[in-house]
């Protein structure tokens, strides 16, 4: 988050970073178990960026699906805020 934006949004963005990390990491985590038993004992799990990355591509529509079950992880950063009753007020204006 940019250095100029309000210190009372950085407890917003700590508010949504935390499910998503959370989110990420169990998805990392599943896939990482998943290496080691198709592998077997022993098997080295090859965690270079370009093998990576297309993984973790891959988790970011799950993770948009996860939000839209659960929305209260971006209106809670929000209310944490008070954003919404800025919204509230503009919206009355």
């Amino acid at each position: 988050m940019p250095a100029t934006i309000p210190d009372r949004l950085h407890s917003a963005t700590g508010c949504v970073n935390k499910p998503t990390k959370d989110f990420l990491r169990d998805k990392f985590s599943e896939w990482y178990s998943a290496q080691i038993v198709k592998g077997g004992e022993g098997y080295i799990v090859d965690m270079r960026l370009l093998v990576l990355q297309p993984i973790n591509a891959q988790w970011i529509i799950p993770f948009f699906d996860h939000v839209k079950a659960h929305n209260a992880i971006i209106t809670k950063g929000l209310c944490h805020v008070d954003i919404t009753g800025i919204l509230e007020l503009q919206a009355v204006s």
